[in-house]
């Protein structure tokens, strides 16, 4: 919320720099005894850290944040300019957020799963390209060597040891075959800060078994309550995907700083004192099914329906967890229909932190009944949007339209045009899509909408248009659960 309400980077700012922080961990021994020990040349065993606003992102145990060099990895051997990101830097901390359950010590690896995946995945998102292939794919290089596979055994004993490390409270990995050259200075600079567990989130598939960014957002009661395909994708459990994670530590916390970000709506006496009922209404579990506070649809109609959408960017953060509420949900879906809807539609077409947010609206939406038909009964004009973001060169907008996409798959008539329209785009975007999570959900879309098509149209369309070229790019991916959509929809298109 801090990042959202007043620290978020604006259209009019300058793109901010992505730079890769490389460290070597073996101290230059690996680059000596490497060789003798894989039969291979290794230059380092790496560690990198990502730096973008003013900061270091890495992964050591948990996600951390630092200030750039001053991790405990002590200095970087090498400083590799990755590119420049127009990303507000609240939707990189949801993305963040939304990583949590896939980076902590249960799922840490050394071969599979380690610091620079971490660091690939950030600079994906953040630039559409990855860190440099000898860095992320070191181990695999390593190990497919005669060598490699001999201490591949050894190397798994060194992960062991690394997660207890890691778990005792250390941030720095002794490579057992020296005496001890991971000792570095003897007072490293301690890590400032952790990054926050209750970042807000474009939240990502409720059927992770993980989570994520497990501040997913998928209410049991409206999750069942909305009609699915009778022959669903195996492995997606068809639930809307939302993003529902508070965004409120505390409403002595929140208050003044939402009320500072609201100030520009010009708030009365009266409109504050609402604004601070329904921040602690949306902070207070206890209250997920009851009514709103007094006031609080009269304060909504007037901001989104007085301000131009330019300016909605914090009312929409706010809106986007309050019609989360089932009252508030249904509420809008029945009685505010068409001013609410051209309302998003022209936000859809504001700047891109306002267009994210009105998609993230959109999708949460889904979460009940009412506003999943609501959105379906408008699909015509709101699906065209979801495709035109899927289409700028932004990867924020990349992921909430294939949220919004997918939830569309599961509900929307296969027979309109914009079921047609949809299906078309996906196939398209996907022969280019980069970040792994818009990959996945978007196959997930296709599935749906093709399987849901009973006479086979939209699958006949999408083999018409070079399907072979998504199975080749799909297939054997390295994120293993679009390898395994891709399967199944190689199963259903046959």
């Amino acid at each position: 919320l801090r990042h959202a309400m007043g620290e978020t980077m604006t259209d009019d700012q300058p793109p901010e720099k992505v730079k890769l922080y490389v460290y070597d961990l073996s101290h230059g021994m690996a680059k000596m005894f490497a060789h003798a020990f894989v039969g291979k040349a290794v230059e380092g065993i790496w560690h990198t850290g990502i730096v973008v606003y003013g900061k270091e992102f890495y992964w050591g145990g948990e996600l951390q944040e630092d200030l750039p060099g001053k991790t405990p990895y002590g200095a970087p051997v090498k400083i590799v300019e990755l590119g420049e990101t127009s990303i507000p830097s609240f939707i990189f901390d949801e993305f963040l957020h939304e990583m949590r359950p896939r980076y902590h010590l249960g799922t840490y690896s050394l071969l599979s799963n380690n610091c620079n995946n971490f660091t690939n995945e950030c600079s994906l998102f953040l630039t559409g390209t990855g860190i440099p292939n000898d860095i992320v794919n070191l181990p695999e290089e390593a190990l497919n060597t005669p060598m490699g596979q001999m201490f591949k055994p050894f190397i798994l004993q060194m992960e062991q040891q690394y997660k207890s490390q890691l778990q005792s409270g250390g941030h720095q990995y002794n490579f057992p075959l020296m005496d001890n050259p991971m000792r570095g200075p003897s007072n490293p600079t301690p890590v400032r800060s952790s990054l926050p567990t209750q970042a807000p989130s474009f939240t990502p598939l409720p059927s992770d078994p993980i989570g994520p960014f497990s501040p997913l957002a998928s209410p049991s009661s409206p999750t069942n309550s909305v009609s699915t395909p009778s022959k669903p994708i195996p492995t997606s459990n068809r639930k809307w995907i939302t993003s529902s994670s508070v965004p409120f530590l505390s409403n002595q916390m929140a208050a003044p700083v939402v009320s500072k970000k609201f100030a520009e709506y010009h708030l009365s006496a009266t409109e504050n004192e609402v604004l601070a009922n329904v921040i602690n209404y949306l902070s207070n579990p206890a209250e997920e099914d009851a009514e709103p506070p007094v006031g609080a649809y009269t304060l909504f109609d007037r901001i989104l329906g007085d301000i131009s959408p330019e300016k909605l960017f914090g009312c929409l953060y706010i809106f986007r967890v309050f019609i989360l509420r089932r009252r508030p949900n249904e509420n809008y879906a029945k009685f505010h229909d068409l001013s609410l809807m051209s309302t998003l539609v022209e936000c859809l077409e504001a700047p891109k932190a306002t267009q994210a947010m009105a998609l993230t609206v959109a999708s949460n939406f889904f979460a009940w009944k009412a506003g999943a038909n609501w959105m379906c009964s408008h699909a015509s004009q709101i699906v065209p949007k979801a495709i035109k973001a899927l289409q700028t060169s932004d990867p924020a907008l990349h992921s909430t339209a294939a949220a919004l996409l997918y939830n569309y798959s599961l509900n929307l008539d296969v027979n309109s045009d914009s079921a047609l329209e949809a299906t078309l785009a996906i196939n398209e975007f996907l022969r280019t899509a980069k970040d792994p999570e818009t990959i996945f959900r978007l196959l997930l879309s296709l599935g749906h909408f093709v399987m849901r098509s009973t006479d086979g149209t939209l699958g006949q369309l999408v083999m018409a248009s070079d399907f072979d070229d998504i199975v080749k790019l799909c297939s054997g991916h390295a994120d293993a659960k679009i390898s395994e959509v891709m399967s199944e929809l190689k199963q259903i298109m046959q």
